[in-house]
């Protein structure tokens, strides 16, 4: 699920999804739709890449790190940017989960070059985490993407 709580990403440092599940995925590379050309084994990667920096941006901030809670809020940014473009076609509430994640990302370097203490940081990005646009359209990514790349048994 792309649209994890921060708190479920901190619970369990060995959450993070394992990379090699991409080469299980079903369906071709390229296949052409009606918006674009899918291509489900980059979707998926850059599924995986998503959450895998999603846990990196919660272990930086539970370490306090600066650095690599600014380079995991990129990643997840560019992650999620990939995933939707992989997907042609995706809903629009897809859109608005990558929209939502961007929004993380801007928000936590900007809390941190305003020097805003870590906790108070780790309360805006679990509240922001909360919102509709993120929870809802993370789902509807996740379940377009299951739809039109199933994963093989």
């Amino acid at each position: 699920m792309l649209a994890a709580p921060l708190s479920a990403c901190t619970s369990s440092p060995d959450a993070a999804p394992d990379a090699t599940a991409t080469s299980t995925v079903s369906g071709s590379a390229g296949t052409d739709t009606a918006d674009g050309v899918l291509d489900c084994f980059a979707a998926r990667g850059a599924m995986a890449d998503y959450s895998t920096a999603l846990v990196e941006l919660a272990k930086g901030l539970e370490a306090e790190n600066a650095l690599l809670t600014v380079a995991a809020a990129d990643s997840m940014s560019f992650w999620a940017t990939r995933a939707l473009e992989e997907l042609p076609g995706a809903p629009a509430e897809a859109a608005d989960f990558v929209a939502a994640s961007q929004d993380v990302a801007t928000l936590v370097k900007q809390d941190l070059s305003d020097e805003v203490p870590f906790p108070e940081i780790i309360r805006d990005v679990t509240q922001a985490f909360a919102a509709d646009a993120f929870t809802v359209g993370g789902d509807a990514l996740d379940d377009y993407a299951d739809q039109v790349c199933p994963e093989s048994s």
